[in-house]
C-alpha cells in the first residue's frame, strides 16, 4: 500500500469522523433540550441532524428526534406512534431501541402495563447490541423500575432504582436533570413502602432543584408524599405533649381522690346523724317514762292526802295516765 493510498483513505475518513462527532454533539444537545421539556428546540436540532445524517444513510436518528418533538412526551398522535413502529425496523440498533422505548412509555402512560413490559424488553435487547447510548439505557432502566413499582412490587422497584443510581453517575453528569428524575422515582417508591421520612427528605431536595420549574409532576409527588406521611413532630414538642398529658392525668387523679373522700365523708356524716337521731329518740323516751312515773306518783300522793281515793276514781286515774 502506497503512501498516497493511505493519505487518500485518511482524507476520506476525516469527513466521516467529523460527521460522527457532530451527530454525537447534536444528539446530546437534543437530550438536554428534551430534559428541559423544550420540544421546539428538539425539533430544530432534528432538522440539523437530518442535514448531516441523510448523506450517510443515518437519517433514522433525525427522524427519531423529530418524532420525539411531535409526540409531546408520550401524548402524541397516531401518526407519531406509526413512525415509532416504523423505526423499530430500521437498520440502526440504537434507533430501534429508542423506538421500542418510546412505544413502551406510550403504553405505560395509557395504563397498558403488559404492552409496556414487552416494548421495554425489546428495547433492552437492542441496547445490548450497542454501547453508544448511555442516556437511552438510563431512561430504559428507570422506566423498567417504575413499571415494576406500578405493578405492585415496590421493594423490587426501589432496589432497581437505587442500584441504577450507583452505576450511572457519569450519565447523570452529562444530563444533570436525570439525577433528579431518578430521585423523584426513588422518593415515590420509599413512600409506597412506608418510609415517609426518607421520602420527604428526598422529594424536598428534588423540589429545590433548578429544574423543578420544568417538572410540575415533582410537586405532585411532594403532595402525594405529604398526604400519606404522618405529621413529623420535633423531640421538644413530643416532650411538651407528654408532660402535658402527665399533668392532666395527675389533675384527674386528684379530682378522683377528692370525690372519693367527699363521698366517704358524706356517708360518715349521714351515719353519725342517724346515730344521733336514734340516741335522741331513746333519751326522750326514757325521759318521758321518768316524767310519767313522777306524775303518777304525785297524783296518787295527792289523792291519798285528800282521802278521796276510791276504787272507781283509781281506775279512772290509771286510764287517764295510760292515755
Amino acid at each position: 500500500m502506497t503512501l498516497t493510498t493511505v493519505n487518500r483513505r485518511f482524507m476520506l475518513y476525516l469527513p466521516l469522523a467529523d460527521a460522527r462527532q457532530a451527530i454525537r454533539s447534536l444528539t446530546l444537545q437534543a437530550e438536554h433540550a428534551r430534559s428541559l421539556r423544550d420540544l421546539e428546540k428538539v425539533g430544530t436540532i432534528a432538522d440539523k441532524l437530518m442535514e448531516i445524517t441523510n448523506p450517510l444513510g443515518l437519517e433514522a436518528i433525525a427522524v427519531y428526534y423529530a418524532n420525539i418533538a411531535a409526540n409531546r412526551g408520550g401524548q402524541g398522535s397516531a401518526t407519531s406512534i406509526r413512525v415509532f413502529k416504523t423505526l423499530t425496523r430500521c437498520p440502526l440498533p440504537v434507533v430501534r431501541a429508542r423506538a421500542h422505548l418510546a412505544l413502551g412509555s406510550e403504553a405505560f402512560v395509557r395504563g397498558d402495563y403488559q404492552a409496556a413490559l414487552e416494548r421495554y424488553g425489546n428495547a433492552a435487547a437492542q441496547f445490548r447490541r450497542t454501547a453508544l447510548d448511555a442516556v437511552g439505557s438510563f431512561h430504559l432502566a428507570t422506566m423498567q423500575a417504575v413499571l415494576v413499582g406500578a405493578m405492585g412490587n415496590h421493594h423490587q422497584a426501589l432496589l432497581q432504582l437505587v442500584n441504577l443510581q450507583k452505576v450511572t453517575k457519569a450519565t447523570m453528569l452529562s444530563v444533570p436533570v436525570l439525577q433528579y428524575t431518578l430521585m423523584n422515582s426513588i422518593a415515590l417508591e420509599l413512600n409506597a413502602i412506608g418510609e415517609f421520612r426518607s421520602a420527604t427528605l428526598l422529594i424536598n431536595q428534588v423540589i429545590a432543584a433548578p429544574y423543578a420549574v420544568y417538572y410540575p409532576e415533582w410537586q405532585r409527588s411532594k403532595d402525594e408524599i405529604g398526604s400519606a406521611a404522618p405529621v413529623l413532630v420535633s423531640p421538644c414538642t413530643m416532650v411538651r405533649k407528654r408532660a402535658e398529658k402527665m399533668r392532666l392525668r395527675a389533675v384527674e387523679m386528684r379530682e378522683t381522690a377528692r370525690a372519693q373522700h367527699d363521698h366517704a365523708l358524706g356517708v360518715q356524716r349521714r351515719m353519725e346523724a342517724q346515730s344521733n337521731l336514734t340516741t335522741l329518740a331513746e333519751h326522750r323516751a326514757r325521759r318521758a317514762r321518768v316524767v310519767s312515773d313522777k306524775v303518777k306518783l304525785q297524783i296518787f300522793e295527792a289523792l291519798l292526802c285528800a282521802g278521796t281515793l276510791t276504787e272507781q276514781i283509781g281506775t279512772d286515774v290509771l286510764s287517764l295516765i295510760s292515755a
